[in-house]
């Protein structure tokens, strides 16, 4: 059973964000990202990073 579940496309699409978002509330938490960082970063996540990522997923959709 927990073997089929880890093999789930959903499960296998959402256990990396799952993991970053935890690596993410330690790190800041343990001191490793400053106060002053956060509007850096989400600059670049949401005007770098997201659009990347959306140009990768588009070119691999075959429209049938």
């Amino acid at each position: 059973m927990a073997g089929s579940l880890l093999n789930s496309p959903v499960v296998s699409a959402l256990l990396p964000v799952g993991f970053l978002i935890a690596i993410d509330v330690i790190a800041s938490r343990a001191g490793f990202i400053r106060a002053e960082a956060i509007k850096d970063l989400s600059s670049l996540v949401f005007m770098v990073l997201t659009p990347a990522l959306l140009f990768r997923t588009m070119s691999t959709v075959h429209v049938a």
